[in-house]
């Protein structure tokens, strides 16, 4: 009936009347959500870059530990090897023979666990930024000291 189109115009223009008002809060609204979603973007990105970053930095002094702890391996056997030689030449105690060569192991494992963490820091360094952490066989000290490609991208 007209009473009933009447009614429903009404409804109509007071809605439209109260979205018309009420447009320029739901415009603003809309921008500072743009806004919000803009700088969590933002904010992801530079913690990636950091992430990514800090796990260079554990490989760099990773490799560099690992560097010097494969000198010191390298001389704490000399030294054990000149030991034994004085020693077959009774120029030398048997018990600073067994010191130095128990020097020279000891190094050789200090040698031994910071290429596990030269590994180790690869591996962090490659999940961070989203590669396969797994080598092919024998690649592993080119990829440790950037010589050969260090993995293959995962296939999805």
């Amino acid at each position: 009936t007209r009473e009933d189109h009447r009614l429903h115009t009404t409804k109509r223009i007071g809605l439209n009347l109260f979205n018309l008002l009420s447009g320029p809060t739901v415009i603003r609204q809309a921008e500072n959500s743009e806004g919000v979603v803009e700088a969590k973007r933002l904010a992801l990105r530079m913690a990636v870059l950091a992430q990514v970053h800090v796990s260079r930095r554990q490989f760099s002094d990773a490799l560099r530990l690992y560097d010097r702890s494969d000198r010191l391996a390298r001389i704490e056997r000399k030294l054990a090897d000149i030991t034994v030689t004085r020693q077959e030449n009774d120029a030398q105690s048997v018990m600073e023979r067994i010191s130095a060569q128990t020097s020279a192991l000891t190094a050789e494992m200090r040698r031994y666990q910071s290429y596990a963490q030269v590994h180790a820091a690869l591996g962090r360094m490659q999940t961070t930024i989203g590669r396969d952490p797994v080598l092919p066989p024998g690649n592993e000290r080119k990829a440790a000291v950037g010589v050969a490609p260090v993995a293959t991208p995962v296939a999805p």
